[in-house]
């Protein structure tokens, strides 16, 4: 009687230890804990989930998607500045036209440059008389920043 009352303890005493070794265990299995969205940095602080990736050549987190990771050439930027000028409200105003590219000066940062443009102004129907404009676009990690339109 004695060795079965131990026997019933001791199997008692098992259950209620494994038991409460599967209880906390189950949650962990059952209820993972989700990860936190745009908590997935990596080593260049570009974050994975967003769709962001480390790229060498522009030093910079993109979107494959978005923009590619190789360098702008100097006459692509140019091409660029050039588009982004004629596309601008401010120039289709005031009529522009016979935009001149001047210049494209690099600037201290990684992807900044400055190109610089010169462009007509009728001052009448005619075209009898032009006044000269000139027009700054201004570029930051590859991308235009600012376009500035100075005309008389």
């Amino acid at each position: 009687m004695k060795k079965i009352i131990l026997a019933t303890l001791l199997i008692i005493l098992v259950g209620s230890f494994l038991n409460g070794c599967e209880k906390d265990l189950i949650p962990e299995i059952i209820n993972p804990t989700p990860p936190i969205v745009g908590n997935d940095r990596d080593e260049h602080g570009c974050i994975g989930s967003a769709g962001y990736t480390w790229c060498n050549e522009k030093l910079k987190c993109i979107r494959t998607w978005e923009e590619g990771c190789a360098r702008p050439t100097e006459s692509e930027i140019i091409e660029m500045a050039q588009k982004a000028v004629e596309e601008n409200s401010e120039y289709q105003e005031i009529k522009g036209y016979h935009l001149e590219f001047i210049e494209l000066s690099q600037l201290k940062c990684i992807g900044c440059y400055r190109a610089e443009f010169e462009f007509r102004i009728p001052k009448d129907e005619n075209l009898d008389e032009i006044d000269v404009g000139h027009i700054t676009v201004s570029f930051l990690s590859w991308s235009i920043s600012e376009i500035t339109i100075s005309h008389k």
